[in-house]
This record gives C-alpha cells, sequence and structure tokens, in this order.
C-alpha cells in the first residue's frame, strides 16, 4: 500500500506539469475557440531559452526562468497577433490546421540549431528529498509541482468565474460580436489569454525538464495535455 502511495506521488507531481501545460491549452480555447496544436512547442523554445541562458550564458535560475516564460509568452501573443487574427473568420478546423503547422516550424527550427540532441538544465525547484517514513522519501520538486498545479487550477477557476474579464473570455468563445457591444476588445481578450496560456506552457516545460530531460520531445507533451483538457472538455480548469 506505501509503495502504491509513492508511486501515486511521484506520478501526480509529473502530472501536474502537465496540468499546467493543459490549463494554458483550456485558456486558449476559451477565448479564442482554438485548439492550439502548437501550445507544448511554445513551452519547449522557451525551456531552451532557459537552458541557454543557464548553461551557456551563465545567469541565475530564476532571471533564466523569467526571461524563458516571458519568450513562450511572447510566442503565444505573436501567435494570436499575426496568424490567429487573419484567421478570424477561417473553419475551426483551418485554425487548427494552421497551429500544426506552427508546432512544425518551431520543432525544426530547435532541430536545425541544436541537432536535436538532449540536454540537462539546472532545476528549478529544490532537488532536496523529504522522508514519507519506513525508508520512502520523495523530492521537495516533487511537492512543489504538485503545489503549484493546485495553486494555478484554483487562480484559474476563481478568475473566470469571479471576475469580469474571465467572465467576458467565456462569452467572447460563443460570440465576439455579443462581447464587442458590451464595450469589451475581442482581440485584446484573445491577446491576453494566448499571451497567459504561452507563459502557463514555458513554466510547465521548464520545471519538468529536470526530470524528463531537454530534448524536441517536450512538443509532445501536447498528447498529455490535451488527454487532461479533455477530462473538462476544454472548458473546465478542474
Amino acid at each position: 500500500m506505501k509503495q502504491v502511495l509513492l508511486f501515486a506521488v511521484l506520478g501526480l507531481a509529473q502530472g501536474g506539469a502537465y496540468a499546467l501545460m493543459s490549463q494554458g491549452l483550456v485558456l486558449i480555447y476559451r477565448a479564442s475557440g482554438v485548439l492550439n496544436l502548437a501550445h507544448a512547442a511554445f513551452g519547449m523554445v522557451g525551456a531552451y531559452g532557459y537552458y541557454e541562458l543557464t548553461v551557456n550564458h551563465g545567469w541565475a535560475t530564476v532571471p533564466a526562468l523569467i526571461a524563458g516564460v516571458l519568450v513562450a509568452a511572447c510566442l503565444g501573443l505573436i501567435t494570436q497577433a499575426v496568424v490567429m487574427r487573419r484567421l478570424r473568420d477561417a473553419a475551426p478546423v483551418t485554425r487548427m490546421v494552421a497551429t500544426l503547422g506552427l508546432f512544425l516550424f518551431l520543432t525544426e527550427g530547435i532541430v536545425l540549431i541544436y541537432q536535436d540532441h538532449a540536454f540537462s538544465a539546472p532545476s528549478v525547484l529544490p532537488v532536496s528529498r523529504v522522508s514519507l517514513g519506513l525508508g520512502y522519501t520523495v523530492g521537495v520538486d516533487e511537492l512543489c509541482m504538485i503545489g503549484l498545479a493546485v495553486a494555478v487550477t484554483i487562480a484559474l477557476a476563481a478568475t473566470s468565474r469571479r471576475t469580469r474579464f474571465g467572465l467576458a473570455t467565456s462569452a467572447t468563445a460563443e460570440s465576439e460580436v455579443a462581447v464587442a457591444t458590451l464595450g469589451w476588445s475581442p482581440a485584446l481578450i484573445a491577446a491576453v489569454n494566448w499571451t497567459i496560456g504561452g507563459a502557463l506552457s514555458g513554466l510547465a516545460a521548464i520545471l519538468i525538464t529536470s526530470s524528463v530531460g531537454l530534448s524536441t520531445d517536450l512538443g509532445l507533451l501536447i498528447i498529455p495535455a490535451l488527454a487532461a483538457a479533455l477530462v473538462g472538455r476544454f472548458e473546465s480548469f478542474y
């Protein structure tokens, strides 16, 4: 039973990163109705930026983390402003295919620069371990990952239900015209949510590199993220 508990904690830790990734995916879908298949690729680019700054340029962990998250956030903003805004009247499948093309573009760009090698980057979270009793231990970073995922989930759920911006975001996916008549800018709402979604992707990718390493396989985190988002029908953060 205790071994089951230990493996559950370890699984929840990695699941925390998947949860962060899926929350950003849901946030973007709620704001624009776009199934962003390039979402994990945003985080992958941010994670490589974090690696470049810490390992090759000697940055401290926290500034490099912030920079990596900002890179992923900017990719989300640029995608919405440059690609999705021009495709706002296109069919949903067309917009989804556009994000798939962006996923391939970002992945191949990383391959051209880093030759698809695997790397390791400094862990953002503490790597010490705490005892669960009877000789079992768990990493502090794993516990932090679980706590962070829960905190972000509660914050996003509360924002979507209890703030005017959250309610406007939900309404935008239903009818941009109705939201615009109330004085809100659908383009601005989408831009903010794509930016936050990209930032969450970057945070998740950087945090999970300490356990899975850094490679272009990070882009494939879109698969468990999609599975997690599907449980909530791309509407709920819980």
